[in-house]
């Protein structure tokens, strides 16, 4: 195949497109970062597990292996561990033979790092946290106080942190009545949907921070991203990526993209939340595996979700589905660039 890390232009000659997007699929697996010895710790404290991992998971149907991972240390030093478990891993071949390409997404879930995409840079000092969160002073504060309230016990304060993270994402949606209906319903925005969303940026500013809703809907738009790649990569291809993210920002975007289908088959049935439905927080290197399969290049695509024994899907039309509107939507609604010029200034 072609090289995933550049994919074809979208302007290739139409002679060259019947070669790329037929039969293709992308596999995702979405995880939280390994065990932390302490709340901010910068280093994971299970490195070898997370490596012999890697090393021992069955990757021989794939054309391409790659790692993504967020900014913050102890999500780059996972990647790191199971990008050298992949390089070690007998199953795996590619044309590069197996070097592993690690890269590092910024603000795809709101984060950003005084390091910028550089591994090293963000690596090279273990005491010093260079992850610049864009989520607001006022959401962390919530966190705390959810996290601090939970029995004493680190499961239980990790599901309360992760439920607060979920149950603030609900409550920025309810604040946009109008913006959803007119969304959901392919309707052009009104007058009424663009004040919703004014006052909903408005918020977001005056706290100085983005929202838990622009957290997930980076997310779904970074999904949605992927979505769009297949269509680039050669017929009969098969890919494989390792994604290395948060418990807190997982859950959200996954209440958000699924919540109607995790409401009527939750993973726990007695759950009276939507975390609990969907069985808690996320614990260290747990994944949801995404599986993305475009069967031709103009043709809808599925999306499925393999979330502790569950199976959830979505079909992306490019048009009307729930990626392609979470990218339309955090268009209308994000603050980043305004909170980091804010906090940083232009430069």
């Amino acid at each position: 195949m072609t090289s995933f890390e550049k994919p074809p232009l979208l302007i290739s000659p139409e002679s060259q497109e019947s070669k790329w997007g037929n039969d293709v699929t992308l596999d995702i697996h979405l995880a939280r970062h390994g065990k932390k010895a302490s709340f901010n710790a910068a280093r994971i404290d299970n490195p070898d597990e997370v490596q012999q991992e890697a090393n021992q998971l069955d990757l021989s149907d794939y054309d391409y292996v790659g790692v993504r991972t967020t900014p913050v240390e102890r999500a780059v030093d996972t990647a790191q561990w199971v990008r050298e478990g992949y390089e070690n891993n007998p199953t795996v071949e590619q044309p590069n033979g197996r070097d592993i390409k690690l890269r590092v997404r910024q603000l795809s879930s709101g984060i950003l790092s005084e390091g910028g995409t550089n591994i090293e840079e963000i690596l090279k000092d273990a005491e010093a946290s260079k992850d610049v969160n864009l989520i607001s002073p006022d959401i962390r504060e919530r966190y705390k106080e959810a996290v601090l309230a939970a029995p004493d016990s680190d499961w239980d304060k990790e599901n309360a942190g992760a439920n607060a993270f979920v149950q603030m994402m609900q409550t920025d949606m309810a604040e946009l009545p109008t913006a959803f209906k007119e969304l959901e319903s392919g309707q052009e925005f009104s007058e009424q949907a663009r004040q919703e969303i004014a006052a909903f940026k408005q918020k977001q500013l005056d706290v100085g921070g983005i929202s838990m809703l622009e957290v997930a809907l980076r997310m779904g738009s970074h999904l949605e991203k992927y979505v769009r790649l297949t269509k680039h990569l050669n017929n009969d291809s098969k890919v494989f990526l390792y994604e290395v993210n948060h418990s807190g920002f997982i859950e959200p975007d996954l209440a958000y993209l699924l919540r109607d289908q995790i409401e009527s088959d939750p993973v726990s049935p007695d759950g009276q939340s939507t975390l609990e439905k969907m069985g808690g927080a996320f614990q260290p290197s747990e994944d949801v595996k995404i599986s993305i399969k475009r069967e031709g290049r103009e043709q809808p695509v599925q999306v499925l979700f393999g979330l502790r024994g569950k199976q959830y899907s979505l079909v992306v039309d490019g048009r009307s589905d729930i990626l392609t509107r979470s990218r339309k939507l955090v268009k209308e609604l994000s603050v980043a660039d305004e909170v980091l010029n804010n906090r940083y200034g232009s430069n």
